[in-house]
């Protein structure tokens, strides 16, 4: 189970219960690699702590008496006891560390919290976090050393013995029986704590005064308790992101805007040390906090902006975090619509030239003749000039100056232009119809984007206007199927906080974009704010859609009120 997996369980699973023991106790499952890199997890129900071992050899920390040889699995039997060095068991020394480093101040302060008070400032409350964090690795040794020693302990296990445990002085595994029925010549009780040793009460005490201390600070945070946090987490701080994940969490929502403000700078700064999952862990919060759809739309966007403004250091950083909310890999992902469409002529796309001659005379049954018509999303023209030729009177617009000029190639005197569908040129009320058909708008995947484009087609559509527009049935065929595996996928990346509906598109298989199939719901809400009524309280036409998987294309007209 890696490190994202046990967040994603820590976010949907707040529990007021402390960790069941501290990290020397529990059920440690060992990645079987070289001691370069090594990566051991130290797993319970409630947290995950994740350590990394360093380079640096063993003979170069000049540890000794490691056993060199495995225990053989056929001599074995269902139990392994494996004798440990005492400065590995040894806490009364850690203890005596801690008495050194002892503050009166903060001392003092944990005896206050304790007895239920909290008129502290947000200075005192964020100085006395740092205190508790000093103490925590202190007694813990987490210095690099303690991990790599145990690592090597547990690779004296041989395969086959799942449950493992330290005891007493000794690494205790088996095969089938539960550790804890054991008698390992001590004392131990019902949830394998060693009876006669005060280790547990540290650790639990450790863990309800960090989590009060935080509980406290959401009252008095400001964005100097935004930075003290996200500089933690981005320091490879694993215990703050995956113990204390819904006190931080109430905390950055509180001051969301701020919160996801810093998140982006951490993001484009790419400061953010550690292994990959304390980076999926950042983007995970900013989901959380903001939605999926939101977060991919805004980090989209910069891409996009330092891209043309020539920052590629910071294009690149966004990018990686991307990577954490898309579910395809190892295919070509586009941030926005104008490199998708120049990388793929849609001018080819079959689907499209397959329902062209079913929607022209659709467009022409729905627009009366004569009509001043807005084409959003225009392409190369493929309905376009069919409705000019028949006599509409019609513009259009497409986010491409390439397909702008292809249809300037068939016909000089077309009145199409390059804009986009958030901010058009055109003056208010100057339109009797405006559509936009080869469901372009499932393209808009952002929710505040989407209202924007409704409301700007009630802008410039006349009182009665007509709003003809197509999106995909997404309770049957291809789209019901990809907004599942859409979901699934997210969800086994951490990603919670999406809208039922989003997809990641691709018209071929390799072009892959994020999109949004909209249900009846969406078009209805959609509608209301926007100033529409739908007409018909439904779609007004459907057709198949020649995808050989039952796919239907549901047409809708909004009519404005």
């Amino acid at each position: 189970m890696g490190a994202s997996a046990s967040l994603r369980r820590v976010r949907h699973q707040v529990c007021d219960a402390p960790p069941a023991a501290h990290p020397a106790r529990m059920n440690i499952a060992v990645a079987q690699a070289p001691l370069q890199h090594q990566r051991v997890f130290l797993l319970d129900k409630f947290s995950l702590w994740y350590y990394t071992i360093m380079e640096t050899s063993l003979e170069d920390r000049k540890i000794e008496n490691i056993p060199t040889d495995k225990p053989k699995k056929e001599d074995s039997g269902n139990l392994i006891e494996i004798p440990l060095p005492s400065w590995l068991t040894d806490f009364d020394a850690r203890k005596e560390t801690i008495r050194r480093i002892n503050h009166p101040i903060y001392e003092d302060m944990k005896g206050k919290i304790a007895q239920g008070e909290n008129d502290f400032s947000e200075d005192d409350l964020l100085g006395y976090l740092e205190y508790l964090k000093t103490i925590y690795e202190k007694y813990y040794g987490f210095d690099g050393i303690y991990s790599e020693v145990l690592a090597e302990y547990y690779h004296l296990i041989p395969k086959g013995y799942k449950k493992k445990e330290i005891i007493g002085n000794k690494l205790i595994a088996c095969k089938s029986e539960p550790v804890l029925k054991i008698n390992a010549g001590t004392s131990v009780d019902s949830r394998g704590y060693l009876a006669e040793d005060d280790d547990k009460s540290f650790w639990d005490l450790n863990y309800k005064e960090e989590k009060k201390a935080l509980e406290i600070l959401l009252e008095k945070s400001s964005e100097k308790t935004i930075d003290y946090l996200l500089n933690r987490i981005c320091s490879n701080d694993y215990n703050l992101l995956f113990i204390y994940y819904p006190q931080i969490f109430e905390i950055f929502q509180k001051n969301i805007d701020e919160s996801s403000s810093r998140i982006f700078e951490k993001i484009k700064s790419g400061n953010i040390e550690g292994i990959p999952d304390i980076k999926t862990g950042v983007v995970l919060i900013l989901t959380d906090l903001i939605g999926a759809g939101e977060a991919l739309k805004k980090i989209n966007d910069l891409i996009v902006e330092n891209r043309k403004g020539d920052n590629q250091e910071i294009a690149e950083n966004l990018e990686r975090a991307q990577v954490y909310l898309v579910p395809v890999k190892n295919k070509k992902v586009f941030a926005e619509l104008e490199s998708f469409y120049r990388e793929f002529n849609i001018k080819e796309h079959d689907l499209n030239k397959e329902m062209t001659p079913k929607e022209i005379p659709l467009l022409k049954q729905l627009i009366p003749p004569g009509s001043k018509v807005l084409e959003s999303g225009c392409g190369t023209g493929r309905l376009l000039l069919a409705l000019k030729e028949a006599g509409y009177d019609i513009s259009g617009y497409d986010l491409l100056p390439e397909n702008v000029d292809e249809v300037l190639k068939e016909d000089p005197e077309a009145d199409v232009s390059v804009d986009d569908w958030y901010h058009t040129k055109y003056p208010d009320k100057s339109f009797n119809a405006v559509y936009s058909l080869g469901r372009n708008i499932l393209h808009e995947y952002s929710l505040p984007g989407q209202f924007q484009l409704f409301r700007e087609v009630a802008r410039v559509l006349k009182k009665g206007g007509k709003f003809i527009f197509d999106i995909p049935n997404r309770e049957i065929g291809m789209y019901a199927e990809n907004i599942r595996a859409y979901k699934e996928a997210m969800n086994r990346q951490g990603v919670y906080n999406l809208r039922e509906g989003a997809v990641y598109d691709s018209p071929n298989g390799e072009h892959f974009s994020s999109r949004y199939a909209y249900s009846k719901e969406d078009i209805r809400n959609l509608a209301r704010l926007a100033g529409f009524k739908i007409v018909n309280d439904g779609p007004s036409h459907k057709e198949e859609l020649p995808t050989g998987q039952g796919d239907e294309n549901l047409y809708y007209l909004l009519e404005k009120i």
